[in-house]
């Protein structure tokens, strides 16, 4: 899925790269976004959510996904009027800790706002990435995750931990630490425009390397050399 090798999620790269293979593919992940655009972009009006910076998180809730740095960095950003937004699978276990975690920070956060959802259909989901205004992954693990992608697809800036292939991407905001994502939180938050620059980049990124065609048609290419 990329040119990156070591020795976790790309060493099978690593390996072949290491024999000399002769004949090595790179074929990335890919994301259809037929008819998103039909999708609307309220998500923030029927959550009833306030006007401010909307980051959005969608992960599976677990201990890998590491949902609760996405929560510390966004108390500690503090950005007046925003919202931070998880979506995932059931909140049962890993996903109450963090929920817990939030309502003991809640009262002396009064004007930040955090929702936790799960069990979101499809369509709900893209709507929620159409209408956000940054994308956040903290996960510790990944390979290409495909939320980022969708992200990229629909335009949208993203801020992630240094995981997988995401330095690989373009269009978002690579941290290794909390104060590196408190430090982007806040200055993406701040700079609509800066977003707008970042987000356009991802989606040409998208559309040239990620896209369903662009991808389609590297497989076509392998299947020819093979044949």
């Amino acid at each position: 899925m990329s040119e990156k090798t070591d020795g976790g999620r790309f060493f099978d790269s690593w390996v072949a790269r290491k024999l000399g293979h002769p004949n090595i593919s790179v074929i990335p992940n890919a994301v259809n976004k037929a008819n998103w655009d039909k999708i609307p972009p309220d998500f923030k009006e029927r959550h009833h959510m306030s006007d401010g910076t909307f980051f959005l998180c969608v992960a599976n809730y677990s201990l890998r996904k590491n949902q609760l740095l996405a929560l510390e960095a966004f108390c500690e950003a503090g950005i007046p009027d925003s919202s931070l937004v998880f979506v995932g699978s059931s909140l049962e276990g890993y996903g109450m800790e963090v929920r817990d975690k939030w309502i003991s920070l809640k009262d002396s956060h009064s004007n930040i706002d955090v929702h936790f959802l799960e069990g979101l259909d499809r369509i709900e989901v893209i709507s929620a990435i159409r209408s956000c205004d940054i994308f956040v992954l903290s996960a510790t693990e990944e390979t290409q995750p495909i939320s980022l992608l969708e992200a990229m697809a629909c335009g949208k800036p993203f801020i992630s931990t240094d995981t997988g292939c995401v330095s690989e991407f373009k269009g978002g905001i690579v941290v290794s630490s909390m104060n590196g994502m408190v430090t982007e939180m806040q200055r993406l938050a701040a700079n609509p425009g800066e977003r707008s620059k970042i987000g356009k980049e991802g989606k040409e990124c998208f559309d040239a390397e990620y896209s369903s065609p662009a991808c389609k048609r590297a497989w076509l290419e392998l299947i020819e050399k093979i044949a």
